[in-house]
């Protein structure tokens, strides 16, 4: 089914499935990468619980800002419950992910390519999730500066501000993870580049 993101939810909220079937579907392997590195084989389970819950809240959406940024607010909440309900801490420190096909965005792939991308994954998963959340949705998805507030609850300054915390950040897990002095200096030097390509290949 054809269409913007606009008008397709537009016709899923007056009771065309079919919309809704075709905006999943556009959007499940965004949503799917975003679960994936951090919660493993519960990814999928958790993209369902995504679309689910914005099936659930087609009243609530007024269509004030995009689809993406709505989405992914709720994929953000999904995530943050399920981390509080299952403890699920071992997904934020060990470097296997789930197996599967090469499509996925999982750390046992990316960690294969590259030692900058290695040491990079590994300074992202040692942040917060508060930290996680701005980096992973501004440098894996390319929201726009309203979809990334929207994504995030809050306003284009905060958002902005969050991201510059969690990339500081991210930068000292970097020095204290790449045993490499060149490897220190390469991602010194492109930090934000080599963040958008541990989603590309190469």
């Amino acid at each position: 089914m054809e269409g913007s993101d606009a008008e397709l939810f537009a016709a899923w909220r007056q009771g065309n499935a079919a919309a809704g079937n075709a905006l999943a579907r556009r959007h499940y392997q965004p949503v799917l990468r975003f679960f994936e590195y951090r919660t493993g084989q519960a990814a999928e389970d958790l993209v369902q619980r995504t679309f689910a819950a914005c099936a659930a809240s087609l009243a609530a959406y007024r269509g004030d800002g995009s689809f993406r940024g709505f989405l992914f607010g709720i994929a953000r909440n999904v995530l943050l419950n399920h981390l509080r309900s299952r403890r699920y801490d071992d997904a934020m420190s060990r470097l296997d992910g789930p197996e599967g096909g090469s499509s996925r965005t999982g750390m046992s792939t990316i960690v294969a390519r590259r030692d900058e991308q290695r040491v990079l994954l590994q300074a992202l998963v040692a942040l917060p999730e508060e930290l996680q959340t701005p980096l992973v949705l501004f440098y894996w998805e390319d929201l726009k500066a309203q979809e990334f507030a929207d994504a995030l609850g809050c306003v284009p300054s905060t958002a902005r501000g969050r991201l510059a915390r969690a990339r500081e950040a991210l930068r000292g897990h970097v020095d204290e993870f790449a045993s490499s002095g060149s490897t220190r200096e390469r991602l010194g030097a492109d930090v934000d580049g080599w963040l958008r390509s541990l989603t590309r290949e190469d």
